[in-house]
C-alpha cells in the first residue's frame, strides 16, 4: 500500500497527519490488506459499477465507514486484450490518505483488488 504523510482535504491546505491519525490509518489499511474488519467499523455493501478507462471495469464493492474516514474497496477487472499495469498513484485524489493495489499487472480478463482510504465526508 501507498500511504501519504500528508494530503491536501476538502478543508483547504495541506495537513500534516497526527500520530494517532496515522496508527488508525495503518490499522484499516492492514485490515483490509488481511480481509478482517475492525470492530469500529461498518461494512457497508456497494455493487456500484464506476467508469475508469474504457479497457477496464471498475466495480466498488463495499465502504468500510471509520469515524473520520472511509475504506472504499474495488474490484478492477481488465476487459482489455493487452496487458494492464496499474499504481497506486493513479488513484490519489483530493482527500486520498493511502491506496492499495493487490496485482499491479493484469493480463486480459484477469482482476485485481483495489483499496481506496479516504477522508470522510459530512453526508455520510
Amino acid at each position: 500500500a501507498y500511504v501519504k504523510s500528508s494530503v491536501k482535504t476538502s478543508a483547504g491546505p495541506k495537513v500534516l497527519f497526527s500520530r494517532e491519525h496515522e496508527t488508525r490509518l495503518l490499522s484499516l489499511v492492514t485490515a483490509l490488506a488481511r480481509g478482517t474488519t475492525p470492530g469500529d467499523v461498518d461494512v457497508v455493501p456497494r455493487n456500484v459499477e464506476y467508469r475508469l478507462w474504457q479497457e477496464s471495469k471498475f466495480v466498488l464493492i463495499n465502504s468500510w465507514m471509520a469515524t473520520s474516514m472511509v475504506a472504499d474497496r474495488f474490484m478492477l477487472t481488465n476487459v482489455s486484450a493487452d496487458v494492464m499495469r496499474v499504481s497506486e498513484p493513479e488513484f490519489f485524489r483530493q482527500g486520498v490518505y493511502a491506496v492499495g493495489v493487490d496485482a499491479h499487472e493484469l493480463t486480459p480478463g484477469s482482476r485485481t483488488y483495489i483499496y481506496i482510504v479516504r477522508e470522510r465526508g459530512e453526508n455520510e
